[in-house]
């Protein structure tokens, strides 16, 4: 599997991500529960635009490696992007309660729900385990 990953990478670094799709499929096929897999098939999903597959490919990563603050950052942009606004905030508030001042997550949240939306999400949901 780690081989169909790397090749899946290489094309995804040359902007082929249509190419790249059945690599990171087979890599899954061999290893279901591969998460950096799973996550990269979801970025090629994303690219193309098709946001209902890669909400379902970035899932799969967090169900195999929760440990991961871009997995979940990048499901909520998939919710997003469905306009599941409601599920997008909800996924990026446990990302920040988990990884305070998480970057990326804190930059969306105020893009989309404005000044100040990170630091009120980090303040107002009880920690996660």
């Amino acid at each position: 599997p780690r081989y169909w990953v790397k090749a899946g990478g290489a094309l995804t670094a040359l902007g082929r991500e249509n190419e790249a799709m059945p690599m990171f499929l087979e890599a899954l096929r061999r290893e279901p529960g591969r998460a950096d897999a799973s996550y990269d098939l979801g970025i090629c999903y994303a690219k193309a635009n098709r946001y209902a597959e890669a909400t379902g490919a970035f899932r799969a990563a967090v169900a195999a490696d929760g440990g991961r603050p871009d997995y979940r950052h990048n499901l909520g942009l998939m919710l997003y992007a469905q306009g599941k606004t409601d599920s997008a905030r909800l996924v990026w508030t446990e990302v920040l309660q988990r990884w305070a001042g998480y970057p990326l997550t804190m930059r969306s949240m105020a893009l989309r729900f404005g000044a100040g939306a990170g630091d009120s999400a980090m303040a107002v949901v009880p920690v996660l385990p």
